[in-house]
């Protein structure tokens, strides 16, 4: 099997999509082992057992086991591991 490449490239969040430059955030998770967040601003603090992410209106705290940030652009993150629970703080 061959290994791939991921290719991340820096840029701003694209004009078509109506969330991209509002400040809302939005989280997707699939399985319970990857969680893609959009609209962030930035990584608080990042262990294999929690990671909290900033966004526009609060913090996300993602709690599990093995957790890896696979890759963030300058609007979205994406995050794998044993995703056992996630909270969200507003400030």
């Amino acid at each position: 099997m061959k290994d791939r490449l991921k290719k991340v490239i820096e840029m701003e969040p694209p004009g078509w999509c109506p969330d991209a430059k509002c400040s809302t955030s939005r989280m997707t998770v699939f399985n319970n082992e990857e969680i893609l967040i959009e609209n962030f601003r930035h990584v608080i603090y990042c262990h294999d057992e929690r990671i909290s992410v900033k966004t526009r209106k609060g913090i996300l705290n993602i709690y599990g086991t093995g957790l890896q940030i696979d890759y963030y652009t300058g609007y979205e993150i994406k995050i794998y591991g044993v995703i056992s629970s996630v909270d969200w703080l507003t400030v």
